[in-house]
């Protein structure tokens, strides 16, 4: 059994404005039966989880970030398609992707995004290609999550908060780090997974990786563009 997650702090900083709330709450109430009937075991990540920690949206959230294990990932793949979401096309920029994640848009509905991982018996790991991530079991411990009428498992709030913190000059993470500091989480010590390079260990590679991306970041901000490369 996962409990809610809760914090000591009662009362997290709030936005007021709307956002696209109708958008997320659609997106969860048509995507959470597909992925709890095809995959053993999930977890949410990236800005779910502060969403529904702050119980309201703080800015647009653009995509769900979804960890799943499924014996059957064409019975999942169709279940979305079906919901009429779309294989975007990779973007080498988007350091996940080199990782085999599964990328989908729709017309409507937030985009997804998927990383399919396979569990050990020490840890949980993804293959693709010559690279290798093993994740600590202990480092996926799902915690329960309620945004408006919709419950959801997530990784732990110290993880996404470490995982914020590799981009925190973006813009948008500001009330997302105040949300996190209201709430006095503390961010998990980074990193938080192993990555192997035909067999030899390369965390280098993401973290040369993320480096340039916050390169790329500060220069586009400079120039009014978003942050981020792929939006």
């Amino acid at each position: 059994m996962n409990d809610v997650y809760s914090t000591g702090q009662s009362n997290p900083p709030k936005v007021d404005a709307e956002f696209n709330t109708k958008r997320v709450l659609s997106t969860l109430e048509l995507v959470l039966p597909a992925i709890k009937s095809n995959t053993q075991k999930y977890w949410f990540m990236g800005s779910i989880v502060p969403t529904a920690l702050n119980k309201s949206l703080y800015r647009e959230v653009h995509d769900l970030d979804i960890i799943v294990i499924t014996k059957n990932v064409d019975k999942l793949l169709s279940s979305l398609y079906d919901l009429g979401y779309k294989r975007k096309p990779m973007n080498f920029l988007r350091v996940s992707e080199l990782l085999g994640v599964y990328v989908f848009s729709h017309s409507t509905l937030l985009d997804l995004g998927f990383f399919v991982i396979d569990e050990e018996e020490k840890c949980y790991s993804i293959t693709a290609g010559p690279v290798r991530v093993e994740i600590p079991l202990e480092n996926l411990q799902a915690k329960g999550y309620n945004f408006t009428n919709q419950s959801f498992l997530g990784i732990d709030p110290s993880f996404a908060y470490t995982l914020s913190l590799l981009h925190k000059e973006n813009p948008k993470r500001i009330n997302e780090f105040n949300l996190y500091k209201s709430l006095e989480i503390i961010p998990a010590k980074w990193p938080i997974y192993t990555i192997y390079f035909f067999g030899i260990k390369a965390n280098w590679m993401i973290d040369g990786l993320n480096s340039l991306l916050v390169l790329i970041g500060k220069i586009r901000t400079k120039f009014g563009l978003p942050y981020d490369p792929w939006q």
